[in-house]
């Protein structure tokens, strides 16, 4: 693949973060928000064991804010706060508190913004983020309701990865 400058590199990390806040928080307040707890993927019972996890949790000194409390906060999150529960708290949070068909539909989308947001991204990673963000977009209606996918949804699973790879 060829290599791209540091330009390049800036705006499409740039792009995938506008794209990435909006995907992550409409997840979290899926999961999490009052208004839809007769829903399937629902977790907002169990935020505060999620917290109380998210918050024992030790960040690498590059991670810049240390996670706060969900259970105050999730509404509220500051877009490093929101990249880093994407690409490194997440899983590790909602395992056995969100449904494994939920779970393994999310981690379609934290693989896929992972490898796009890589120094020395390959066409392997490129094709392997692209397939497993287009199915988090395919899977998206199914699982959280017809009319659920937004723009921003659409963007990530449809058009990120060609983003990437200009």
């Amino acid at each position: 693949m060829q290599e791209r400058t540091q330009a390049q590199l800036e705006l499409s990390q740039i792009t995938c973060m506008g794209f990435l806040m909006g995907v992550t928080k409409t997840i979290l307040s899926k999961w999490f928000s009052p208004s839809q707890s007769k829903q399937p993927f629902f977790i907002g019972n169990h935020l505060h064991s999620i917290s109380k996890r998210l918050t024992g949790i030790k960040p690498p000194d590059y991670i810049e804010r240390l996670p706060r409390n969900l259970e105050k906060h999730f509404a509220h999150l500051k877009a490093t706060e929101l990249q880093a529960w994407l690409l490194y708290y997440a899983i590790l949070c909602l395992l056995g508190n969100l449904p494994a068909k939920y779970l393994k539909h999310f981690a379609c989308l934290s693989e896929g913004i992972h490898l796009l947001l890589g120094d020395n991204i390959t066409e392997g990673d490129l094709v392997r983020a692209e397939t497993l963000l287009n199915i988090f977009y395919k899977d998206f209606s199914s699982l959280y309701g017809e009319w659920s996918c937004g723009l921003n949804i659409h963007n990530v699973g449809v058009h990120l990865a060609f983003y990437v790879r200009l």
